[in-house]
């Protein structure tokens, strides 16, 4: 909703406008969050495992590799969100208000994917999450690999097919993997973990686009930029191959 929103207020308001209706709709979830919603109580459980230490849940070496994975997700997600409406601007010569839509199409599509992975994750592959996991992160190649291919003489409908690609792995891949997190560590630790994992992560939220607007102004092209991407994500793919997932037991 942001996506399609933002371009039509800035033009018609001014760009200011923007972030106020943000501010705005930020404080109005916030209120809604603090006046409606209630932690459920919880039961006792009696001989439950007790949460792991932050040291402990350091030195897991499978949390490392899932922050890995997380690093270069990130790094995708993040760059994508940046760049994705200047890419079809400057390189495939888009109009800014139709790439906007194609941006506010990778979050639909993505709303869905976060479902469906769920749920393809709990049916369709009876509760692992790695094979999910790898399916996800080897599209997230392909978009980036797809983008750097693209040309302003590109059919219309390729720009469509990475957008709803993107939104289908690049952008919806947070779910599967947190439950990974969660399914690893125990629930007992589950809050320490993600937290633990999501600072770990924090050189792609903090370099990723930068480092993809200098790759795409030091060449003149954001090709190279998304070839970048390409090979982040192929070690990201490393990454889930040395995953080592809990069984259906072990989880029970």
């Amino acid at each position: 909703l942001a996506a399609s929103a933002a371009p039509l207020l800035a033009l018609t308001y001014g760009w200011r406008s923007v972030y106020t209706a943000g501010a705005l709709t930020a404080f109005m979830g916030a209120l809604l969050l603090a006046v409606a919603y209630h932690d459920p109580p919880r039961t006792d459980q009696s001989g439950a495992a007790s949460p792991r230490s932050f040291r402990d849940l350091s030195r897991d070496s499978q949390l490392w590799w899932i922050a890995l994975i997380f690093n270069c997700q990130l790094l995708a997600q993040t760059s994508a969100t940046t760049y994705f409406v200047l890419f079809l601007h400057e390189s495939l010569e888009m109009p800014v208000v139709g790439a906007a839509t194609l941006f506010a199409v990778i979050n639909g599509v993505a709303m869905v994917g976060r479902i469906g992975w769920g749920l393809l994750s709990d049916r369709s592959f009876r509760g692992k999450r790695k094979p999910v996991l790898f399916i996800i992160v080897v599209l997230t190649i392909c978009s980036s690999f797809i983008a750097a291919l693209l040309s302003p003489h590109s059919p219309v409908v390729f720009a469509v097919g990475l957008a709803v690609l993107l939104g289908a792995a690049t952008f919806s891949w947070t779910g599967v993997l947190g439950t990974l997190i969660i399914e690893t560590v125990g629930r007992e630790s589950a809050g320490s973990a993600i937290s633990l994992v999501q600072v770990f992560a924090t050189p792609a939220s903090l370099l990723g686009p930068p480092l993809f607007g200098f790759l795409a102004d030091r060449f003149g092209s954001y090709h190279v930029a998304w070839f970048g991407l390409t090979l982040v994500g192929m070690l990201g793919l490393f990454a889930v191959s040395k995953v080592k997932e809990a069984s259906s037991e072990a989880v029970a």
